[in-house]
């Protein structure tokens, strides 16, 4: 499909420029649906559409004050040396956590106060679901068996 699509535009005069999808989904939904409130789908394009134009994307300033503070307890299965290792590190901390709807059907919802409020009991090290603090932060991060 890409040949074809390349070829077309070649045809009447466009420019191509291939972007690489990794980890656009995870991007969009953490860094972009609580302002935009779109689809996982669409926010991935959004990204993907980003990363042609030449714009990295760069962590949250609220996301990296979050890995600082959970340090080195979660270790993703990508190498450190990676651009998107600290997307996944984030991604896998909202995941076992349970921290998952990132936007809302209801588009009055602040959204940004309800993923804040999760982010504090997650820094809390209780249970979000519970609220029952945790003997050990370390227990269940190794979900990927990695680290």
């Amino acid at each position: 499909m890409l040949p074809l699509l390349e070829r077309k535009c070649a045809r009447h005069g466009i420019a191509v420029r291939k972007v690489h999808p990794a980890y656009t989904t995870i991007i969009g939904a953490l860094k972009y649906s609580w302002s935009l409130n779109f689809s996982d789908h669409v926010l991935a394009s959004y990204v993907i559409a980003r990363k042609g134009l030449g714009f990295a994307e760069a962590l949250p300033a609220c996301y990296k004050r979050l890995l600082a503070q959970v340090g080195d307890l979660i270790k993703p299965c990508l190498n450190p040396s990676s651009p998107y290792y600290q997307w996944a590190q984030l991604y896998d901390l909202f995941k076992h956590y349970g921290v998952t709807p990132f936007r809302s059907p209801d588009p009055a919802t602040n959204l940004k106060r309800n993923l804040l409020a999760a982010l504090d009991t997650v820094l809390d090290g209780r249970n979000p679901a519970t609220g029952v603090p945790s003997n050990n932060l370390r227990a269940g991060l190794l979900a990927c068996g990695c680290g």
